[in-house]
């Protein structure tokens, strides 16, 4: 194929043989001066990108990661909520530490997914 004229180079990498079923384990995006991003939450098999546009696909990557990230943060936060409830029953002096150091996680990191 030849690529001289796009601006982008869609590369992808499988664990399974090649082929449609193929699920699709990241997408390599290669742009024209050659700086590689990387998606690796995709959700996409050979198949299913072989009837897409690069630019639909790359739609569906940047959902795919930002969902990804989304679910992680959620389960911070979930993890952060049993933390204090946690803490919340005890009044020692470390648990006033873990209590200062829960704040202050959810303080500097917002726990938000970043848009690619």
């Amino acid at each position: 194929m030849n690529d001289k004229g796009k601006e982008t180079k869609l590369w992808y990498v499988t664990k399974d043989n090649f082929g449609k079923d193929a699920a699709i384990e990241s997408v390599l995006v290669f742009d024209k001066d050659n700086k590689i991003s990387r998606y690796k939450n995709t959700k996409l098999t050979i198949g299913e990108v072989s009837n897409m546009t690069d630019v639909e696909i790359l739609e569906k990557d940047k959902q795919d990661e930002f969902d990804y990230q989304s679910a992680r943060v959620q389960g911070v936060r979930e993890d952060i909520a049993i933390a204090e409830e946690l803490l919340e029953k005890s009044d020692s002096s470390i648990v006033k530490s873990g209590k200062e150091i829960l704040s202050k996680i959810k303080s500097v990191n917002n726990l938000n997914p970043i848009d690619i």
